[in-house]
């Protein structure tokens, strides 16, 4: 009986215990604290417990961001695949476990932000037994959805920065707004979808905004206007040999020669004081002893920080792969853009300043029009709509994405009238014999839809079923070449369009990649020329304007920079029809598959040629057969 007695009084103790327990207040932790103490990472290139001994430099940005923490808006400009978004999604578990309140994570996209919630978002909840016990499960599931999560005393909304409906829904105390370069300047005609976010925690004392991004194009960078503003901390380690502190900078990477698989392995970093030679083994050590510095004193605010780091500090990303992206973007202006952003962390120039017309026309060479050579795989078309003319422009495609002028033409006549539509129905289904005797065809067409969408729609229309014909319409702010095709059940006379699909295409991605191309140069030696360089035929002058008539410059609007193309020439449809062209090429699958494929879709032209254009010329190919499979 009376160890029945004391069995039930410690079942009571225990039970007074357990509820004391749970009145006792949360431990005062960091951010980082708290990811060391909690979070489990699930997937990635280090699975299992969070470390932050791992990326020491994001121990400050992640503490700027803990609740007892007096700054309000921490701002990261910074190389790509470098911790940035683990060290948000630490903020954000953080805040779901012991500081719970509504958060608003915003992505470019709601595609973007859905894709996140999936692969990074759950897992970390799914991984984190914190996280998960406090989730809503059973009854309450239906509040957890893919960009909602419920949790005790708070929630989890997640939004794309190109839906204004997800940026005023609700009032939000904490703000993560994820590669802001990447946001529209105006939504909707709402203003900055920046703006309309921090709307949302412009109430709160302690609300908090975390914004890293990875900049673009100088000037217009989002990111680089919002750390202009800061004290711009920079991270300092100390060298090796001497101990003199200094931020990592590209400028002081050296190796030997400049061959993409010989030189990497000789990488090494020189010191700027002692010219010491410091090699990989020794980052590790030399990022546990760094701190982070402001380079902008003057700027230094209780409630506003900045950092800045490239991918010089990356445990995963070495230095060797930083030298070999180096090499492999020499000569070739889009990729050095792409190393100048996602790998130093820095804004590049804009690409969207128009070559000279009088440089590009002394590429061009004095050859034969509609002569595509062998080196052709298959043939586009763009074609642009005016009031008393239709501009064509025929290009043929080659290995890596190389490019040959077949013509441009101009058909003449009323577009209110049959007859222009008649030749353009000519020009399309007209056969181009390559050099060898091949006969080849348009493979697609893009049509600008812009104006006259009712007639574009219903000459498209009998091209439906083989998607030989597609119409477009250009978008400047679309960040791919091409959308996935809508439908366009009926014209805006009411007729029925007859299951003809539209494309809505990336008109100002289009134009810089025309202006990098055309910027390109070649050997004579060289018949080919490196990849994404276009060969030029001879035309007039107008016709080089035209190729080169827009140019993007900065604008401001409501106080925010915005990126506007102008006409520097007055006719722009080489212009055009040759970005619809590169469309076309792209829908067909020039930028998703190899050249193995091109090569494929090439034979079957060989097979449904009849016979030769010269009986005397049998000409082998690789495998043997001549060119009319024989």
């Amino acid at each position: 009986m009376t160890t029945q007695l004391s069995s039930m009084s410690d079942r009571r103790l225990s039970t007074v215990g357990s509820f004391f327990q749970g009145l006792r207040p949360e431990e005062r932790l960091t951010v980082s604290e708290w990811a060391d103490k909690h979070r489990i990472v699930e997937g990635g290139p280090r699975p299992g417990p969070y470390s932050t001994a791992e990326t020491p430099y994001l121990r400050a940005i992640m503490d700027a961001l803990s609740t007892r923490s007096s700054y309000r808006e921490v701002i990261y400009k910074k190389a790509a695949q470098i911790g940035a978004s683990e060290a948000g999604f630490n903020w954000i578990g953080y805040k779901m476990d012991i500081s719970p309140g509504v958060i608003l994570a915003v992505m470019p996209t709601e595609g973007q932000m859905k894709r996140n919630s999936k692969l990074r978002i759950d897992p970390m909840i799914r991984a984190t037994p914190r996280l998960y016990r406090k989730m809503a499960r059973g009854k309450r599931s239906s509040q957890n959805t893919i960009l909602q999560k419920e949790f005790p005393g708070g929630s989890l909304v997640m939004a794309g920065a190109n839906s204004a409906s997800g940026l005023r829904s609700i009032p939000a105390e904490s703000l993560m707004l994820d590669e802001v370069d990447a946001y529209p300047t105006d939504l909707e005609g709402e203003g900055s979808p920046i703006k309309l976010a921090q709307a949302r925690n412009r109430n709160f004392k302690r609300g908090k905004t975390f914004m890293p991004s990875t900049p673009t194009v100088a000037g217009a960078s989002l990111i680089e206007s919002q750390w202009d503003k800061t004290d711009q901390r920079k991270f300092f380690v100390p060298c090796p040999h001497c101990g003199t502190i200094q931020v990592l900078e590209w400028e002081q990477m050296k190796w030997a020669g400049n061959d993409i698989v010989l030189s990497p392995p000789t990488t090494y970093y020189e010191c700027k004081h002692c010219e010491g030679k410091i090699y990989e083994k020794h980052k590790r050590k030399m990022l546990a002893s760094g701190e982070w510095i402001p380079t902008k004193p003057e700027n230094i605010s209780p409630t506003r920080i900045g950092f800045h780091n490239n991918s010089l500090v990356s445990p995963w990303f070495t230095w060797a792969q930083c030298v070999e992206e180096f090499l492999k973007a020499q000569g070739n202006e889009a990729d050095m853009i792409v190393f100048t952003n996602t790998i130093l962390g820095e804004t590049s120039k804009a690409s969207g300043e128009a070559p000279n017309w009088n440089e590009v026309y002394n590429k061009a060479k004095d050859r034969p029009r509609n002569k595509p050579n062998k080196h052709v795989r298959f043939i586009t078309m763009g074609v642009d709509i005016q009031k008393n003319r239709i501009a064509t422009h025929v290009i043929g495609w080659g290995p890596d994405k190389r490019a040959w002028v077949l013509d441009y033409e101009e058909l003449p006549g009323n577009v209110e009238e049959p007859q222009v539509w008649a030749d353009l129905r000519e020009v399309i289904g007209r056969k181009y014999i390559r050099e060898d005797g091949l006969e080849m065809p348009i493979h697609k067409t893009c049509i600008d839809s812009g104006n006259w969408a009712d007639k574009v729609y219903t000459f498209c229309k009998p091209y439906s079923a083989s998607k030989k014909v597609v119409p477009v319409k250009g978008r400047d702010d679309q960040s791919t070449v091409y959308s996935a095709p809508v439908s366009v059940a009926k014209t805006a006379a009411g007729k029925n369009a007859g299951g003809v699909m539209l494309y809505h295409v990336g008109s100002t991605l289009l134009k810089k990649q025309l202006y990098l191309d055309l910027r390109l140069n070649k050997v004579d030696e060289d018949p080919i020329g490196p990849p994404g360089y276009i060969h030029l035929i001879k035309l007039d002058q107008t016709y080089f304007e035209g190729l080169v008539a827009e140019e993007e410059r900065i604008t401001y609007e409501r106080g925010y920079p915005k990126p506007k193309w102008f006409k520097i020439f007055q006719r722009n449809e080489p212009l055009d029809t040759m970005n619809y062209a590169r469309a076309a090429a792209s829908i067909a699958g020039l930028d998703t598959r190899d050249n193995e494929w091109m090569d494929a879709l090439c034979d079957t032209y060989f097979k449904r040629t009849p016979k030769p254009v010269n009986p005397e010329d049998k000409t082998l190919r690789s495998d043997g057969r001549d060119f009319w499979g024989d």
